[in-house]
Protein backbone atom coordinates (compact mmCIF):
# COMPACT_ATOMS: atom_id res chain seq x y z
CA UNK A 1 0.00 0.00 0.00
CA UNK A 2 1.28 3.47 -0.89
CA UNK A 3 1.82 6.36 1.49
CA UNK A 4 0.58 9.82 0.44
CA UNK A 5 1.73 13.17 1.82
CA UNK A 6 0.29 16.56 0.96
CA UNK A 7 2.07 19.86 1.47
CA UNK A 8 0.25 23.16 1.76
CA UNK A 9 2.71 25.79 0.49
CA UNK A 10 3.40 25.03 -2.25
CA UNK A 11 0.60 22.52 -2.60
CA UNK A 12 1.96 19.19 -3.84
CA UNK A 13 0.97 15.59 -3.31
CA UNK A 14 3.76 13.01 -2.88
CA UNK A 15 3.11 9.27 -3.22
CA UNK A 16 5.70 6.85 -1.82
CA UNK A 17 5.95 3.09 -2.06
CA UNK A 18 4.57 0.97 0.80
CA UNK A 19 7.89 1.08 2.67
CA UNK A 20 7.96 4.90 2.37
CA UNK A 21 11.45 4.67 0.91
CA UNK A 22 10.87 5.47 -2.77
CA UNK A 23 9.04 8.49 -4.16
CA UNK A 24 6.77 7.16 -6.92
CA UNK A 25 4.65 10.14 -7.94
CA UNK A 26 4.34 13.91 -7.45
CA UNK A 27 1.16 15.86 -8.28
CA UNK A 28 1.62 19.59 -8.83
CA UNK A 29 -1.82 21.25 -9.01
CA UNK A 30 -0.73 24.92 -8.83
CA UNK A 31 1.63 27.41 -10.45
CA UNK A 32 3.98 27.74 -7.46
CA UNK A 33 6.26 24.96 -8.76
CA UNK A 34 7.58 24.45 -12.28
CA UNK A 35 9.34 21.62 -14.10
CA UNK A 36 13.06 21.85 -14.77
CA UNK A 37 12.14 23.15 -18.26
CA UNK A 38 10.08 25.98 -16.78
CA UNK A 39 6.56 24.62 -17.34
CA UNK A 40 3.95 25.37 -14.66
CA UNK A 41 0.19 25.14 -14.20
CA UNK A 42 -1.52 27.78 -16.35
CA UNK A 43 1.00 27.65 -19.21
CA UNK A 44 -0.45 27.21 -22.71
CA UNK A 45 0.05 23.97 -24.64
CA UNK A 46 2.26 25.83 -27.12
CA UNK A 47 4.79 26.58 -24.36
CA UNK A 48 4.77 22.88 -23.38
CA UNK A 49 5.56 21.75 -26.93
CA UNK A 50 8.28 24.40 -27.23
CA UNK A 51 9.90 23.08 -24.02
CA UNK A 52 9.33 19.32 -24.44
CA UNK A 53 8.66 18.91 -28.17
CA UNK A 54 5.61 17.80 -30.14
CA UNK A 55 6.20 14.05 -29.68
CA UNK A 56 4.09 13.27 -26.62
CA UNK A 57 1.78 10.34 -25.98
CA UNK A 58 -1.79 11.60 -26.35
CA UNK A 59 -4.34 10.29 -23.84
CA UNK A 60 -7.84 11.59 -24.40
CA UNK A 61 -11.05 11.19 -26.39
CA UNK A 62 -10.65 11.28 -30.14
CA UNK A 63 -8.18 13.90 -31.20
CA UNK A 64 -9.53 16.60 -28.88
CA UNK A 65 -6.72 19.10 -28.33
CA UNK A 66 -8.35 21.22 -25.61
CA UNK A 67 -8.75 18.59 -22.88
CA UNK A 68 -6.35 15.62 -22.71
CA UNK A 69 -3.18 14.34 -21.08
CA UNK A 70 0.21 14.82 -22.76
CA UNK A 71 2.64 12.14 -21.58
CA UNK A 72 6.36 12.57 -22.11
CA UNK A 73 8.57 9.59 -21.33
CA UNK A 74 12.22 9.32 -22.33
CA UNK A 75 12.37 5.80 -20.93
CA UNK A 76 10.11 3.38 -19.06
CA UNK A 77 11.43 4.59 -15.70
CA UNK A 78 10.34 8.24 -15.58
CA UNK A 79 7.46 10.16 -17.13
CA UNK A 80 5.87 13.57 -16.91
CA UNK A 81 2.12 13.82 -17.46
CA UNK A 82 0.69 17.23 -18.25
CA UNK A 83 -3.07 17.44 -17.78
CA UNK A 84 -4.31 19.90 -20.41
CA UNK A 85 -7.65 21.61 -19.83
CA UNK A 86 -8.93 24.37 -22.11
CA UNK A 87 -5.53 24.25 -23.94
CA UNK A 88 -3.57 25.07 -20.74
CA UNK A 89 -1.67 23.00 -18.19
CA UNK A 90 -4.09 22.18 -15.37
CA UNK A 91 -1.89 19.78 -13.39
CA UNK A 92 1.59 18.26 -13.63
CA UNK A 93 2.29 14.70 -12.52
CA UNK A 94 5.81 13.28 -12.28
CA UNK A 95 5.83 9.48 -12.25
CA UNK A 96 8.55 6.94 -11.50
CA UNK A 97 8.13 3.62 -13.31
CA UNK A 98 4.88 4.30 -15.10
CA UNK A 99 5.39 1.14 -17.15
CA UNK A 100 7.22 -1.28 -14.84
CA UNK A 101 8.97 -4.14 -16.56
CA UNK A 102 7.30 -7.49 -16.00
CA UNK A 103 9.27 -10.09 -14.09
CA UNK A 104 10.81 -12.62 -16.38
CA UNK A 105 10.70 -16.32 -15.32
Amino acid sequence: MSTVYKTSSPECIFTFNGDRTILKKIHIPNNQVCTNRGIKVGDPLQKVTEAYGPNYIYSGKGRQLKDFEAIYSADKKRSIILQIRDSKVNQIVLVEEMWPEKNKP
